[in-house]
């Protein structure tokens, strides 16, 4: 697998498959999956549950869609396609080179400076080498080139009936972006730091008649 996500993926089930087959009693076994899997949650759920439903207020409520990469709401480039509306008119230049995979490969490889080549090779979605070429020896995802695209046709529909000026639009489309990550981890952290370890602390409690883990009772009816 290239997508180092997935990758981890693997890597923590099997911790948490080894923490569990490992357990020394069944209430050793209920917390490791409690704790396991709030974490796995954590990381690989919460985040995008959240994020989707802050990009949806912010399209909906806010009319500043934050679901692009910070690098492309970051750039110039785009930043004045958007302010002089030829989005629109790049995308529609992409969608009508033909259904063909290598109808769109070359017009990729022909049209460096077309807003959907260029906010690709800024997101990562395109692999670049020298002088910005292309590298052709990466895979290049159409599906995530499409998505793009449609993201890219909604923020510059937004901006059109935004009657504000770029630099504040921009402005605006950055702090959203960056309270989203701060939201992110911030319930990621309480979920992890709080709610966890306060309902393995009521679960033990409950099973048990104590707070204190196993292993520290065994000890002491052990002396």
């Amino acid at each position: 697998m290239f997508n180092p996500v997935h990758n981890m993926k693997i890597i923590d089930a099997g911790i948490t498959t080894e923490r569990l087959a490992c357990s020394r009693n069944k209430t050793e076994f209920m917390e490791h999956a409690i704790k396991e899997g709030g974490f796995l949650f954590s990381v690989y759920g919460l985040g995008n549950l959240i994020e989707k439903a802050f990009c949806k207020v912010c399209n909906k409520l806010l009319n500043n869609p934050i679901d692009l990469n910070i690098n492309v709401i970051m750039d110039n480039n785009f930043s004045k396609a958007l302010n002089n509306r030829t989005v629109i008119q790049d995308l529609n230049r992409f969608k009508n080179t033909g259904k063909s995979l290598t109808e769109k490969l070359n017009f990729l490889q022909n049209n460096p400076e077309n807003i959907l080549v260029h906010t690709a090779k800024k997101s990562g979605i395109i692999k670049t080498v020298e002088n910005n070429q292309i590298d052709t020896s990466k895979f290049i995802d159409i599906k995530q080139l499409d998505k793009l695209s449609n993201q890219l046709e909604t923020i510059q529909n937004k901006f059109n009936i935004s009657n504000i000026p770029i630099e504040k639009y921009i402005n605006k489309t950055k702090y959203l972006k960056v309270a989203s990550v701060m939201t992110n981890m911030i319930v990621s952290c309480i979920v992890l730091g709080y709610f966890i370890p306060k309902y393995i602390y009521n679960f033990r409690l409950n099973k048990t008649g104590t707070t204190n883990f196993h292993v520290a009772e065994d000890l002491r009816n052990n002396k």
